[in-house]
């Protein structure tokens, strides 16, 4: 006749349910951490924004000419249309085609120095310049 051992692994023990409390909450108590890593990435994302919006206005000026700077920049492009970029509300945008280059700026100046030409603008009540394009024709 064979003895049936009883099976006392049923359940769990105290030691673990104390060991996996514990471990939730470690992991509610960060919660707070990630929050803040996402706010700074969103912080980061915004710079970013930016950036991007001045290459691609950078790669639209390699073609231009006739070029006109003031608060707003006038130009040609490679087929000979007119093209302007200026401040739609806090946009910065060419038309036509209403192509937005980035949002949230205040105030935008063009000028050229040494037949570079630089782009003065205002955000979050910083003013920024960035090189944006060369006046070949100068």
């Amino acid at each position: 006749m064979k003895l049936r051992l009883l099976n006392l692994s049923d359940g769990f023990t105290m030691v673990e349910l104390l060991l996996s409390f514990s471990i939730t909450l470690m992991i509610v108590s960060l919660l707070p951490v990630f929050g803040s890593l996402t706010l700074i990435n969103h912080d980061f994302s915004v710079g970013s924004n930016l950036e991007a919006g001045l290459i691609q206005l950078g790669n639209d000026l390699v073609t231009a000419r006739k070029i006109q700077y003031g608060a707003r920049l006038i130009y040609q492009d490679h087929t000979g249309q007119e093209n302007q970029i200026r401040l739609d509300g806090d946009r910065l945008i060419r038309t036509p085609g209403y192509v937005v280059y980035c949002s949230n700026i205040e105030d935008i100046r063009f000028y050229v120095s040494d037949s570079l030409i630089y782009l003065q603008l205002k955000t979050q009540g910083q003013n920024n310049i960035y090189l944006v394009g060369s006046d070949y024709e100068r």
